[in-house]
């Protein structure tokens, strides 16, 4: 395999209570899960619908696997994409070190010095799209290639608000509770995971309670929520979960700073390569 290698996030399983008292806290699977406003027997909640949460929970918990460190590049006129690890950048030169890019088993796919690449990326906010050069080729000690940036860079805003990678637990009201997980946030919406079986239709509404830990304090988050979008089971190692899209709507100010802190926490934490090396 290319690029650094990372330190998954510890993901540890505990037992849950036969009932769940008013807003009470359980440290599962390495996260603060909010439990639901009243008392609610355990067999109601669906462990077959728990346990395919918790696999995606431990599958989605290596940060540095999801975050937006990667190029998507496709050689000369190729329709084909592949993607790339962006390893570092000389700024006052422009240029790119990436690594070289495979197939899914691994074989180098042949480029050459002075060829041109199609690359696209994303970040936060922002789509971008742009003609690299290859300046060099090195293959020591790993396959990487040096590019080099046009001055002509096309980009696009996609969002108006930054949104942060999460793998975070959270309780849906519908208003019974049903658990759900955080995939990714932003101060006006989120994309949730929650087991297939359940039934969602866009324009719905319910409640969202998450409690996002910061500073040694987690503090609760209880928002509106809207659907926006249901994305169906888009990820095939996990089919028996689906994915939707909500926004948020009325915002309390106190909600409004600290979800805008848990993602610029995140997003720091995205960038933050080193440490996750090193931990």
């Amino acid at each position: 395999m290319f690029g650094a290698r990372h330190s998954a996030i510890h993901c540890e399983k505990t037992s849950s209570p036969t009932n769940i008292s008013p807003i009470a806290l359980t440290k599962q699977w390495g996260l603060f899960i909010l439990a639901a406003h009243r008392q609610v027997p355990r067999q109601t909640m669906k462990n077959e619908r728990r346990a395919v949460l918790e696999k995606l929970a431990k599958d989605y918990g290596d940060a540095a696997q999801r975050a937006r460190f990667t190029l998507s590049i496709s050689p000369g006129e190729s329709t084909q994409v592949y993607s790339v690890w962006l390893l570092g950048v000389v700024r006052d030169k422009r240029h790119l070190i990436v690594t070289a890019p495979t197939t899914t088993g691994n074989a180098l796919i042949a480029v050459m010095k002075g060829q041109t690449l199609t690359c696209r990326w994303f970040n936060p906010t922002t789509a971008f799209r742009f003609k690299a050069s290859i300046l060099k080729l090195a293959f020591e000690p790993i396959p990487l290639l040096y590019l080099e940036l046009p001055i002509d860079i096309e980009r696009k805003i996609a969002r108006r608000l930054p949104r942060a990678l999460m793998n975070l637990h959270a309780v849906m009201r519908r208003p019974e509770p049903l658990e759900a997980l955080v995939l990714d946030l932003s101060v006006g919406g989120a994309r949730l995971a929650l087991a297939r079986e359940e039934t969602l239709a866009p324009q719905q509404q319910f409640q969202l309670n998450i409690r996002p830990r910061m500073v040694d304090r987690s503090f609760l988050v209880t928002v509106e929520c809207v659907v926006t979008s249901v994305m169906g089971a888009t990820d095939t190692a996990h089919p028996e979960v689906q994915f939707i899209g909500v926004e948020f709507r009325e915002l309390s100010e106190h909600d409004l700073l600290i979800l805008h802190a848990c993602v610029q926490e995140q997003l720091a934490h995205e960038a933050d390569w080193l440490t996750q090396a090193l931990t």
